[in-house]
């Protein structure tokens, strides 16, 4: 094996020495690629430089994937001692594995911020991945301490799944971090094993570098519940949208803007104290991963109403009724008892996912127990997560204030909750359950795919010396780019109106005098629209608000948007190539201040309440209107 491994390495340098003078063949040209041609021919021509490290390394890690997957479950100190020595082998000189990896992962990260537009930082789910990439190796104790810290059995998991992660990132090095030019394959079940290593390296991360306690199965939890539930969501809830990966993305984007320095400007003291910082990254990672993990109650309600096809009868119609009433009755009394936990806001008799994920927070380290009697949390654990705690149960809790100051994870909660729009795929959940049975009984013959709203986000954030820095000198500036809203099937709109409602919600008298965040989301004029209409998002659902009772309330809103008010902005593009809609929202100390300064957050309210079930009945009201317009036009 070693004789066998030094002749691919000296094959590979001489490989390297004759590749340095070989030109390099241009990079793939694709139309939904979201990287400039700049980047794309710099991170192109970069894995062409490194091939031949590229190869060795996927050798290395193809042996080492397969050599523990052999073991896993089965390993003794004998058994494993070749895994380590794959591990720990010194490929040229004194550098091992980990520091070739780290070396190839920097110099892509480098290039990608380097060769980035307008100089903002390009932030996509390849992006991120590199970068959790580099936290792993970054963390020298953590590697290099593996045989004192797990059992060779754990070591087998453990380079299992750390090969199977590293093996991806590496495809997306050798592919300009553009993963429609490739299908991922070094390893059985492709994809499928890439997330499920994620999950794994994220939970490992939580316990072994954060000190999360080892009897909190997140692990666990993430794949057996959440990912677990998400294929059951899909197609039982009609344009469901993920919330799998989403969580995932939410968690590594508020881990980038806390090594930024975001939290930092809202809490400057946050990081003199090493265990004090250490406990607030935990609560992060718990928050940022289980916030939504409640939204599995909505598996019960969306299911029932599979069940309406049998109401012919009049006594499976009343049986039907009847289980309707119960579920609403018992998330009235659920919301009532999770009242009593909460000091933060009332749920009024409504069943709130962001609460529920909370109660499961104060209760996860008895998660392996399932007490039967009552029990209150342990105070050991209640003292150590209070900052996920309020931020989960806050996150999407109607009409509760969030202080910058006071809850600065909540806040970094609700900014990353409403950044995350890119790679949550929605489905048509009836094509989806059709092509489930055909797949199975024809495999290869249907195809469901997922669209995702999303092109890009990008910020003004700069990668120097390998961590991402905020700009102490100029606001904050990230910009989201979306998809055609007709084609996607989304509501732009919509989406502004209720983002404002939500960021309402933070406590702008205590914002930092130094700190702006200027958020835009950027919508290209819809095909459906543009051809030969003449419509915008805005004028539509202004007409929509004007017969709609129950949006009256949203006219303040209209009008302060059109107007430039200096806390959100509404402006059209009138480009003849690409026509535009952008809506900005500026936060900072005294945001969305409309006639004085505000002394409560309810001072500055522009939207008192966000009219229920408006986005389906906006949907369907658009739609006849557009057909009524394109008759009218014939």
């Amino acid at each position: 094996m070693d004789e066998a491994l030094i002749t691919i390495a000296e094959a590979w340098q001489k490989l390297s020495r004759d590749s340095l003078s070989a030109s390099v063949p241009p990079a793939p040209k694709l139309s939904d690629n979201v990287l400039s041609p700049k980047m794309t021919e710099k991170l192109w021509a970069l894995a062409h430089r490194r091939e031949y490290l590229i190869e060795c390394l996927r050798t290395q890690l193809y042996l080492l994937h397969y050599r523990a997957a052999a073991l896993e479950g089965v390993a003794d100190n004998n058994e494993i001692a070749e895994c380590d020595k794959i591990f720990y082998r010194d490929l040229y000189g004194c550098l091992r594995l980990s520091n070739y990896l780290l070396i190839l992962v920097g110099e892509f990260l480098d290039v990608w911020a380097k060769e980035s537009e307008e100089g903002n930082l390009l932030i996509t789910s390849e992006w991120l991945i590199v970068w959790f990439a580099k936290k792993i190796l970054q963390d020298r104790k953590w590697l290099h301490t593996l045989k004192e810290v797990y059992t060779p059995n754990g070591r087998a998991e453990f380079y299992y799944r750390f090969s199977a992660y590293f093996l991806y990132v590496l495809f997306l090095i050798r592919y300009f971090g553009e993963p429609n030019l490739f299908r991922f394959s070094d390893i059985t079940e492709g994809y499928e094993r890439f997330v499920d290593a994620s999950l794994y390296l994220l939970a490992e991360y939580a316990h072994r570098v954060e000190q999360l306690p080892l009897n909190i199965p997140l692990y666990q939890i993430l794949t057996g519940h959440i990912w677990a539930n998400e294929a059951i969501l899909y197609t039982i809830q009609d344009n469901y949208r993920d919330h799998h990966h989403h969580v995932w993305n939410v968690c590594l984007l508020g881990m980038v803007l806390l090594e930024a320095g975001l939290v930092t400007r809202l809490d400057p003291d946050w990081e003199k104290d090493a265990n004090l910082a250490r406990q607030r990254r935990r609560n992060w990672l718990l928050a940022g991963l289980l916030h939504d993990i409640g939204y599995g109650l909505n598996l019960n309600r969306h299911m029932l109403g599979h069940l309406n096809f049998l109401q012919g009868s009049p006594c499976l119609t009343q049986f039907l009724k009847g289980l309707n009433d119960y579920h609403d009755r018992s998330a009235r009394e659920l919301s009532v008892e999770l009242d009593k936990w909460i000091n933060f806001g009332k749920l009024q008799g409504t069943l709130d996912h962001g609460v529920v994920s909370a109660l499961y927070l104060l209760f996860l380290d008895r998660a392996p127990q399932r007490p039967e009697e009552p029990v209150l949390p342990a105070q050991a654990w209640l003292k150590d997560i209070p900052e996920a705690f309020v931020a989960t149960g806050k996150h999407n809790l109607d009409g509760v204030t969030i202080s910058p100051k006071d809850d600065p994870l909540a806040l970094l909660l609700l900014l990353c909750d409403h950044l995350q729009e890119w790679d949550r795929p929605h489905i048509d959940a009836m094509h989806l359950r059709r092509s489930m049975s055909a797949s199975l009984h024809r495999p290869g013959q249907t195809v469901t795919l997922g669209k995702t709203v999303l092109r890009c986000l990008k910020a003004n954030l700069s990668w120097q010396s390998d961590r991402v820095h905020l700009s102490c000198n100029q606001p904050v500036q990230i910009k989201l780019y979306y998809k055609d809203a007709g084609q996607e099937r989304f509501q732009p709109a919509v989406i502004w109106c209720q983002n404002t409602y939500e960021f309402q919600r933070i406590n702008f008298a205590e914002w930092p005098a130094d700190l702006e965040i200027d958020l835009e989301v950027i919508h290209p004029v819809s095909q459906e629209l543009s051809r030969g209409l003449r419509l915008w998002e805005m004028d539509l659902f202004e007409d929509f608000a004007r017969k709609d009772q129950e949006c009256l309330g949203l006219w303040a809103w209209f009008k302060a948007a059109r107007a430039g008010t200096p806390g959100f902005s509404y402006q059209k593009v009138e480009s003849p190539a690409l026509p535009q809609e952008t809506f900005k929202w500026v936060l900072k100390h005294g945001g969305f201040d409309l006639s004085r300064p505000p002394t409560t957050s309810e001072a500055s309210r522009i939207i008192e309440a966000f009219p229920p079930g408006l986005y389906l009945r906006y949907t369907l009201w658009k739609e006849q209107r557009l057909r009524e317009i394109r008759l009218r036009k014939r």
